[in-house]
């Protein structure tokens, strides 16, 4: 019975030990996890925006809207661009929102979106698709040759992709109706479709309905968005 009391107790203080130093451990390592993430999407943010003087993070505005097809509303975060001008000229904005419909679970999606509502440069910030398969949509690569291994200077600019770059360009109205939808064949594009990658549909379908959901909520909240 004593050996049992015993046991308890030293069972018990070990578990309260580790606890006090998985909660010091914690508390001592969000702040510089914290800074790391918005260190992230900072970068995150210079890419897909042109050069900006105010700090979008700061003065972000989340919004509610629901693309055709769903029953439930989702949220779409707008991270608004603005020069150097006297007054802070609206440039552009960043549009971040995520879908769950990905293979491996939920999509986060960011795209800079011009005030008239053309999207630029799109990138996915977050995902577990399959490598090698999903990861075919959501990562941008670039291909190095053999002579550019010896060489020091990397090239600019974001890497390509054949998926993501199809939204760039487009019209963020042609992209929020319901005639927004997936195809197989490049016969079959449109100002309001987009060519999946074979063997990725259901990662391909993620990225857009993200992507949707932007366009979406910019043409419901635009007079609000791009007010003075």
């Amino acid at each position: 019975m004593k050996q049992t009391a015993r046991l308890t107790v030293v069972l018990g203080t070990t578990c309260l030990i580790a606890s006090i130093v998985l909660a010091v451990g914690n508390l001592l390592t969000e702040v510089p996890r914290q800074q790391a993430e918005s260190r992230e999407r900072q970068r995150n943010l210079r890419v897909v925006l042109p050069e900006f003087a105010n700090d979008p993070l700061r003065d972000a505005v989340t919004l509610t809207t629901r693309t055709p097809g769903n029953s439930a509303d989702s949220t779409v975060s707008f991270y608004p661009a603005r020069d150097a001008e006297q007054g802070g000229r609206l440039i552009a904005f960043a549009a971040e929102a995520t879908s769950s419909l990905g293979y491996g679970g939920a999509v986060t999606v960011l795209a800079g979106v011009q005030p008239d509502g053309t999207l630029m440069q799109v990138l996915v910030t977050g995902h577990s698709e399959t490598p090698g398969l999903g990861t075919r949509v959501t990562d941008r690569t670039r291909t190095r040759y053999l002579w550019e291994a010896f060489s020091k200077d990397l090239p600019a600019g974001l890497a390509p992709s054949v998926y993501l770059d199809q939204f760039t360009g487009r019209a963020a109205a042609a992209l929020a109706g319901p005639d927004f939808r997936l195809v197989k064949s490049a016969a079959e594009v449109t100002d309001s479709s987009v060519l999946a990658i074979s063997g990725a549909t259901v990662s391909s379908r993620a990225v857009a309905d993200a992507v949707q959901q932007i366009c979406s909520a910019f043409n419901q909240h635009r007079q609000t968005l791009t007010q003075p």
